[in-house]
């Protein structure tokens, strides 16, 4: 099969995405990466330098990606309640689509053995998709359909929650439905769990 330069551009960001996720940014090499995009490996160096940056572009492509949906949300939807809830859907199918890389970003926050530039490569990355939700929920409040509440512990939790069920739907080895589970998620966040 013949690529052209686009072609190895984007199949060099797959496979190094397909790889971080299955086995960390730590277990992959830029050899295997080359081999698995079907590339020399001198193209991945020429589009980006070092592995590290190859990094940078596979979670700056999630991230555009997020927020274009996140965007959309805003747009869709005319509540802010409906909006929060699109938003958890969007993130949960987001993560139980590419559940390795999920897990990756996982064990690099909290892995010590991770260089701390690598570390906080990931944390930036994940602070940069919750401030998304937490404006969502400050969007909320500022116009009155929310109480007035701590948007990052309100992120925090739904964060958790929605880990929580994505790692259970992996232990069980089951399909997670982002949708039912956003329902659930959201239910909980807005009607709490009194009588």
């Amino acid at each position: 099969m013949s690529y052209n330069a686009k072609d190895r551009y984007y199949a060099i960001l797959q496979a190094a995405e397909t790889l971080f996720g299955e086995k960390g940014y730590q277990g992959v090499s830029i050899d295997e990466i080359a081999r698995t995009a079907g590339v020399a490996k001198g193209l991945i160096s020429y589009h980006f330098g070092s592995k590290e940056k190859l990094l940078i572009h596979v979670l700056s492509k999630g991230t555009a990606a997020l927020f274009a949906q996140l965007d959309g949300v805003t747009l869709t939807h005319k509540t802010a309640k409906d909006r929060v809830r699109a938003a958890i859907e969007i993130y949960l199918t987001i993560a139980s689509a590419g559940p390795a890389l999920t897990r990756t970003a996982m064990m690099a926050v909290f892995d010590a053995s991770y260089p701390e530039r690598i570390r906080k490569l990931w944390q930036d990355f994940t602070e940069k998709n919750l401030s998304r939700f937490r404006e969502l929920v400050e969007d909320g409040i500022a116009k009155g359909e929310f109480k007035p509440v701590d948007s990052q512990l309100v992120t925090q939790m739904v964060m958790a929650m929605a880990f929580e069920m994505l790692r259970t739907a992996s232990l069980k080895n089951m399909p997670l439905n982002p949708g039912k589970s956003a329902d659930q998620v959201t239910k909980i966040i807005f009607e709490g769990i009194s009588n």
